[in-house]
């Protein structure tokens, strides 16, 4: 990797429980890191602070991961976040961090009990879409939400613990009541129309020089 200073897209998968030091840091040009099927995955990178580029990061299907690691806060250029089929991993407590998330996706967490205020506290005027789906162990929505001025969507989806509580008469209304539109369970709660989350939008990669896929055995 030390030789690939320009690479602006990585999808990277290993068997490891852990992944390389001092490795990714010298990617400065990388823009997309995608992690995904690492059945092993404990720990992500310890040098991830110095990937100053980077503006999206997909971790995907890494049931062994516990957390995200606490140098993640020092990303600046993070812009969208996607987190998904990790089964054991949470957040914990953490300094918040200085990244504006515009878009912020967590999906099959079946740990996760609250979406932390120090992750999105950074994005208050920035974040623009909140998708939290199949999330069985979420029970409530940070109270920093009702400041976000920026946020034109939020879609809640296989929460059964949170749904109910983001409903117009529910104990979480008031932080998202400002939000134009909350869809809970394909339902728009301010229209009562029903509303369908797309699954099936993919990744389209035009630039073939940009993209490379490391595989840690």
């Amino acid at each position: 990797m030390r030789y690939m200073e320009s690479l602006g897209f990585l999808w990277l998968a290993t068997r490891q429980p852990s992944l390389p030091k001092d490795e990714i840091g010298c990617l400065k040009s990388l823009w997309f890191l995608w992690i995904s099927t690492c059945e092993n995955l404990e720990f992500l990178f310890e040098d991830m602070e110095n990937l100053s580029a980077l503006r999206s990061l997909y971790i995907s299907t890494c049931p062994s991961l516990t957390s995200l690691p606490p140098n993640m806060m020092h990303l600046t250029a993070l812009r969208d976040l996607h987190i998904s089929g990790c089964e054991i991993f949470n957040f914990g407590d953490q300094a918040p961090c200085e990244f504006r998330l515009r878009k912020l996706v967590l999906c099959c967490l079946t740990a996760v009990e609250e979406l932390p205020e120090w992750l999105i506290k950074g994005s208050a005027e920035t974040l623009k879409n909140l998708n939290l789906e199949f999330c069985p162990a979420l029970v409530e929505l940070p109270d920093c939400l009702q400041n976000f001025s920026a946020l034109q969507e939020i879609w809640i989806l296989g929460c059964p613990l949170l749904g109910g509580k983001c409903e117009q008469d529910g104990d979480d209304w008031y932080k998202i009541a400002a939000v134009p539109k909350v869809i809970v369970d394909n339902v728009d709660i301010k229209t009562a129309q029903a509303s369908v989350l797309d699954l099936s939008s993919s990744l389209l990669f035009s630039s073939y020089d940009l993209t490379y896929h490391f595989t840690c055995c």
